[in-house]
Formats: structure tokens, C-alpha cells, sequence
């Protein structure tokens, strides 16, 4: 009885095993990470994009919520003899700190929204057009991203997939996991 016992046993984890091997024999099963720098270059379709400076900001209060966030101050220079939108680049970088993250707080769609909001801390607001960048010119943007992590984590602006598509899922193919972030250290 012992020894029938024990086979249906070892028969069931042995079939566990192999149905867990077969499930996720195409699934990635790695991780790669293109990491840029503070004060890097990053060139995306002729525009040069630079974090040239993070620091966090404490005061940030609306109405009677305050809360932590970063102004990330960042350099973008037109390499072209065209206009050149910023927006699809600096709009598609997230903040993540631990498990937080936080989009970009000081940009909003039109005029009209601009005008509805309520006096923040914020600098400087954007509007969609504020990111057009004329031939070889440069422009500067401080955009601030809430931080709601109350632990110390090491943290990263992370581009969105939609700007590496194609080698992301060159790489799935692979069976790896691949993502483009710049690295804040411990500078946030």
C-alpha cells in the first residue's frame, strides 16, 4: 500500500513538473535593461534628450493635500532642419520608485484646463504646443512627478514600450523581457 501510495505521488509531481514546463516553455524567462545615465544623451528620432538635473521637492501642496514629488529638469535639443514634437518622449517617461509611479503633473491638454486649476508649487505648467522644438534649437523642461513611496527605494524614469516596440518585441522572441529607463541612483 506504502509503495502504490508513494508512486501516485512522485507520478502526480512528476506531471505537475511537466505540465509547468510545458505551459511556460515559450514564455520570457529574462530580463534585459538598457540604462541610461543622468546628464546622457539619449537620441530618439533626431531629437537629443537629456536629464541634465532630479531633485525632490517637499512643499508640494493643493487644496489641503500636500505630498512629495521631483522635478526632473531635462534638455532636449533639435538635431534636425525640422520641427520636432517632444511630447511622444518626455510624456512617455514614468517615475517609479519601489512599486510607485507617477506620470508627468505639470502638463495638461488645452488652455482651458489650464485655466480651471488651482494655484500649485509648480514652476511651470505645459501645454501640448509648448513642446514643439524648431530646428537646432533647445529647449528646457522641469516636469514634476508625484512621490507618494514613503521607503527608500532605488528609483527610474522608465520609457514607455511604444518607443522601443520593435526591439521590445524582438527580445520577447527571445524569450527576454527588455525596457530602456534612466537610472536616478539614489539622487530622488
Amino acid at each position: 500500500m506504502k509503495k502504490i501510495l508513494t508512486s501516485i505521488v512522485i507520478a502526480f509531481i512528476a506531471f505537475v513538473a511537466i505540465a509547468y514546463l510545458r505551459v511556460n516553455r515559450d514564455k520570457p524567462r529574462d530580463i534585459e535593461i538598457k540604462s541610461y545615465a543622468i546628464n546622457e544623451d539619449i537620441d530618439f528620432d533626431g531629437l537629443a534628450i537629456r536629464l541634465s538635473d532630479i531633485s525632490k521637492i517637499n512643499k508640494d501642496k493643493i487644496g489641503n493635500l500636500s505630498y512629495n514629488c521631483i522635478k526632473a529638469t531635462y534638455r532636449v535639443k533639435n538635431k534636425t532642419d525640422k520641427n520636432l514634437d517632444a511630447s511622444p518622449y518626455l510624456l512617455a517617461l514614468t517615475y517609479h520608485k519601489g512599486l510607485d509611479n507617477s506620470v508627468g503633473q505639470n502638463v495638461v491638454d488645452s488652455p482651458k484646463e489650464l485655466k480651471k486649476m488651482k494655484k500649485t508649487s509648480y514652476d511651470t505648467y505645459y501645454l501640448p504646443k509648448d513642446f514643439i522644438i524648431n530646428p537646432n534649437e533647445e529647449k528646457t523642461f522641469e516636469i514634476y512627478y508625484k512621490d507618494s513611496s514613503r521607503n527608500e527605494y532605488p528609483s527610474c524614469l522608465l520609457f514607455s514600450k511604444a518607443l522601443y516596440m520593435d526591439k521590445y518585441n524582438e527580445k520577447l522572441k527571445d524569450g527576454v523581457f527588455y525596457y530602456e529607463l534612466i537610472d536616478l541612483g539614489d539622487k530622488s
